[in-house]
């Protein structure tokens, strides 16, 4: 649960989205 967490944290934020290439907007 806490990577979960983590994740959820870096894909909420447009930097963490942009670093990934990927769009996790609804998470």
């Amino acid at each position: 649960l806490p990577v979960v967490g983590a994740v959820y944290t870096l894909h909420s934020s447009a930097v963490g989205q942009a670093a990934d290439g990927s769009a996790y907007t609804d998470w």
